[in-house]
């Protein structure tokens, strides 16, 4: 019997001879297999990295890679990854991966893949989106606009007052520049039957009316040319909103025409619903002049703003808007009424003349109280020299000049002059500031007292032409004497 060879193939082995050892038939497989010597282990490569595969959990055969030899491999050389144990494939089900998101991608939840991934059946999204139509105005919009213009320049070109009130269109054009203006000039011409019709359309709109740009105007004339009724219940239809107005920008304005306009009684009523609010109106940039209004035209609300000022008068004369408060009491309240005021006042003095605000609240009692002006002259003759080079005190030291009676002069003029050891005269003729001061006593001295001042600055400060601040001092002196090369 001619025993005859046959190539086996498998995998893992290789390919081997049917013989068996030694040259022999091999009587079973398995004497085959023991016969022949294994081959090197296959590197398994997992099929992604295979692009001609389409299956995610495959696996294909590779021969093995050569060794590594560092000495002879190029320097771009990679050593190989560590070999794979090979395992037996079991195929999922296809609902396992297309259902499921791949796992080596992380999207957000929100995220417009996270969705399409998830939703069931897939979406379908079209390659290119149909243009965004374009948005329409609706024509009743775009008509009663066309209409509203087409009315108002009728109005203006027919210069028609009783078109407007009869069309109702009386509280659209108050919120209007030239509408406003135009309601205005008629109204000042108006016939009664006319202002009254006007009146009807304004007066449910009153309130949003008072804080409009252009409307608050048209109330306000009506507080000028309008009936005393028609006054009342304009004031009437505001009476639980005087706070809120007052510290609006518009309405504001309004509220100081109503208090110039209106009856003692209905002043008082209005004024009511400020009380527990006066310093946030006093501190507000537009409340504030509705509190220098009640204090100039509002007797009734003096009692009550003078409750509020009390332990408070420092803060407010330091304070940009209550300092034109405080000023406005001086001016206008009675020597009772201002007194325990003042009396605060005077003991922060010294710091409120060097205040950029409070240094006018003195200047201020300068002018309108007598009793506090002689300890504010006398306070300053004590500190001439410091008040005079300091930017704000200075105004309050030419401010005593103006408002100083000859005696008081005599008093301040010595404590300028001082004598020739100590003159505070030397330092403010060449002070940015004192130099004002010196201009301003020369304009208020009178004649020997000026003659008096003006021999001390030659005796004094020789060469006064050659200093910065000096040359105004010598200009002021040849115009008030009328001699030019005055000798100094």
């Amino acid at each position: 019997m001619t025993s005859a060879s046959y190539l086996f193939y498998s995998p893992t082995l290789g390919s081997m001879d049917v013989n068996g050892i030694d040259g022999q038939p091999a009587d079973s497989f398995d004497d085959l297999l023991l016969s022949q010597p294994m081959q090197p282990p296959q590197q398994y490569v997992h099929s992604s990295l295979n692009s001609s595969l389409n299956s995610r959990y495959m696996y294909s055969f590779a021969p093995p890679a050569p060794p590594y030899n560092p000495h002879s491999a190029p320097m771009h050389q990679i050593p190989p990854p560590a070999r794979m144990e090979p395992r037996s494939y079991e195929p999922e089900p296809e609902s396992a991966w297309k259902s499921a998101p791949p796992q080596n991608l992380r999207y957000d939840k929100n995220s417009r893949i996270y969705n399409m991934l998830n939703s069931e059946p897939p979406r379908n999204y079209p390659t290119q989106q149909p243009p965004p139509q374009s948005r329409k105005i609706p024509q009743n919009n775009r008509t009663q606009t066309n209409s509203r213009t087409f009315k108002l320049q009728t109005i203006f070109k027919n210069n028609s007052f009783s078109d407007m009130i009869s069309q109702r269109m009386v509280a659209d054009l108050a919120t209007d520049q030239n509408g406003s203006r135009f309601i205005q000039q008629q109204l000042e011409s108006a016939s009664l039957e006319e202002k009254q019709a006007v009146f009807d359309q304004i007066l449910p709109e009153a309130l949003r009316l008072c804080t409009d740009v252009f409307g608050n105007y048209v109330v306000q004339k009506f507080f000028e040319h309008g009936s005393v009724e028609q006054k009342h219940a304009l004031a009437r239809e505001i009476q639980y909103s005087v706070l809120p107005l007052s510290l609006q920008m518009y309405g504001c304005r309004v509220v100081q025409k109503i208090l110039e306009s209106v009856d003692v009684e209905l002043q008082s009523m209005l004024i009511q619903e400020l009380d527990g609010h006066v310093l946030e109106c006093v501190k507000d940039q537009n409340a504030n002049h509705v509190i220098q209004k009640c204090i100039e035209q509002v007797s009734s609300s003096h009692n009550m703003i003078q409750k509020s000022f009390y332990g408070r008068v420092y803060d407010l004369s330091t304070h940009p808007y209550g300092c034109r408060v405080i000023q406005r009491m001086l001016e206008h309240w009675d020597r009772e009424l201002k007194a325990p005021l003042l009396d605060e006042l005077m003991t922060y003095a010294g710091q409120l003349a060097k205040d950029q605000y409070g240094n006018y609240v003195l200047q201020h009692v300068l002018q309108h109280t007598r009793i506090h002006s002689s300890a504010i002259i006398r306070s300053v003759a004590e500190n001439m020299l410091p008040f005079s080079k300091h930017k704000f005190a200075s105004n309050v030291v030419e401010r005593c000049f103006s408002t100083a009676d000859v005696g008081q002069r005599d008093c301040l003029l010595d404590a300028v002059i001082g004598n020739q050891e100590s003159s505070p005269l030397v330092s403010m003729v060449r002070d940015q500031y004192g130099n004002y001061v010196i201009q301003k006593m020369l304009e208020t001295l009178s004649p020997q007292q000026r003659n008096r001042l003006i021999r001390k600055i030659g005796e004094y400060v020789p060469n006064i032409r050659k200093i910065a601040f000096g040359k105004h001092i010598v200009l002021k002196i040849e115009k008030l004497t009328g001699k030019r090369h005055v000798e100094l």
